[in-house]
C-alpha cells in the first residue's frame, strides 16, 4: 500500500445489476480499505440499506510487506 495522505486503496463488490434499486439498497462489499490518513489499519465493511457493519484491523507492516485479502462467501456469514 502506498504510504501518503490521500490514498484510498480499495478492493470492493458490487453487483452487476442493482435490482433492489441504486447503491447502497443493492449493496457493496469492501474486502479491503486502507485509508491513507491511517496506515497501520484495514477496514472490511459491509454497505447496505439500513446501514453499514465492518471492523477494522492493525497491521504494523500494511505499507512494507505483501499481504492477500480475502472474501469467503457462505451462505450464513461472509469472513
Amino acid at each position: 500500500m502506498p504510504l501518503c495522505l490521500g490514498s484510498w486503496p480499495a478492493i470492493w463488490m458490487m453487483p452487476t445489476y442493482s435490482v433492489h434499486g441504486g447503491w447502497l439498497k443493492s449493496g457493496e462489499i469492501d474486502i479491503m480499505e486502507h485509508v491513507g490518513y491511517m496506515p497501520d489499519k484495514v477496514h472490511f465493511t459491509v454497505h447496505r440499506e439500513k446501514g453499514s457493519l465492518g471492523t477494522a484491523i492493525s497491521l504494523s507492516d500494511v505499507t512494507a510487506d505483501f499481504h492477500v485479502y480475502a472474501l469467503e462467501w457462505s451462505k450464513d456469514k461472509l469472513d
